[in-house]
């Protein structure tokens, strides 16, 4: 029988490598991000709350690690993608839209596709 690759597990791991690649990223360099990304708004909040700008984005990096895990090992896959979608529409508030955040958008629609894909019935083929 040749290998038949679900839908789900397509959408699973093409998102999980996004959230791992970029989460880890985000832990080893995470002045690059808090250079490259965060808002000053963002950052002087996220300063008056006693935690630095590069342990917030480490600390992102580690739930989008986190999020990559569930979703390629298929653990809690619908909370880890509903964690995700949560996560990527923080990031089109903070942004908007534009020629980067319309990617996040069709990222936003794969996490949102699987927190909502139908269960799998045990006596379906």
């Amino acid at each position: 029988m040749p290998f038949s690759a679900s839908p789900t597990l397509i959408l699973r791991i093409s998102l999980a490598i996004v959230f791992v690649w970029f989460g880890v990223h985000k832990i080893l360099e995470p002045q690059y991000w808090v250079d490259a990304w965060l808002p000053q708004w963002l950052t002087a909040l996220v300063e008056r709350l006693s935690v630095g700008a590069t342990d917030f984005i480490r600390l992102q990096g580690v739930g989008e690690t986190l999020i990559g895990i569930g979703l390629a090992s298929g653990l809690l896959v619908r909370w880890c993608a509903a964690a995700g979608a949560f996560l990527l529409v923080g990031v089109l508030i903070i942004y908007g839209f534009n020629e980067v955040t319309v990617r996040d958008i069709g990222l936003l629609g794969a996490c949102l596709a699987l927190a909502l894909w139908p269960p799998r019935r045990p006596w379906a083929p």
